[in-house]
């Protein structure tokens, strides 16, 4: 056997183990990436079910403070405490839908949104609200006035549309029904949380920005501007 052979037998070893090495280090990233979410949305949950403990908790230590005279007017608070709930296991271990994980792991963390026109995973923000996502249920509070919002999306494309920044770069393929479909309900959702207000507020600039053209049919390069414009809501 020749060392010729030898070497390129070497070099073709050597380039299928990289490969397994690359394959097994993308499945930990996505993995951590998963995880970071999911606990971050369980954090979220917590907060919204501990929040009527809180606020028990609080006014307790408000009584402490209060005097004598004061007291005589206080209302019995075991009657403000009828709506904490008991709540099961599974109401708190609830986690992100497997669609919106799937769509997650499709996207690399470079085409990740911003958060202007779509959904930040870093900061669980999306325009001027925080978001979370339950199973199928995207949760938005405005951070204002707090309005809360809820969105049931059980479509792939929808969630890959609300958190890539361009949508040509997951090659979404939005020029049939179902394409327009997508595109009306994600019109729906950005108008609804008036989010290209949001972006004028920040100041920022957002008339380029691919999914603005997209929405509002601005003509653009590539075949995600051939299709029709967002019908309104």
């Amino acid at each position: 056997m020749s060392n010729h052979y030898l070497r390129v037998e070497k070099l073709a070893n050597e380039e299928q183990l990289l490969r397994k090495k690359l394959k097994i280090e993308s499945k930990i990233r996505s993995q951590r990436r998963r995880d970071k979410h999911s606990k971050h949305a369980e954090s979220l949950k917590y907060s919204r079910i501990l929040e009527p403990v809180t606020k028990s908790i609080e006014q307790l230590k408000n009584v402490e403070k209060i005097t004598p005279k004061e007291e005589e007017n206080l209302i019995d608070l075991d009657e403000d405490n009828d709506d904490i709930q008991v709540l099961s296991h599974s109401e708190i271990d609830e986690k992100p839908g497997e669609l919106y994980l799937h769509a997650l792991d499709s996207i690399p963390l470079q085409f990740l949104d911003d958060g202007m026109f779509g959904l930040n995973v870093n900061t669980a923000e999306i325009g001027n609200n925080t978001f979370s996502d339950i199973g199928d249920m995207l949760t938005t509070q405005n951070k204002t006035h707090g309005t809360i919002n809820n969105f049931e999306i059980n479509d792939l494309e929808l969630w890959q549309l609300l958190l890539v920044q361009r949508p040509k770069l997951v090659k979404l393929d939005l020029r049939d029904k179902h394409g327009r479909d997508i595109l009306r309900e994600y019109k729906r959702i950005v108008n609804t949380l008036d989010l290209v207000q949001d972006a004028k507020n920040e100041g920022t600039a957002y008339a380029n920005r691919a999914k603005f053209k997209l929405l509002y049919g601005i003509k653009g390069s590539g075949f995600l501007y051939s299709v029709r414009p967002a019908l309104s809501c």
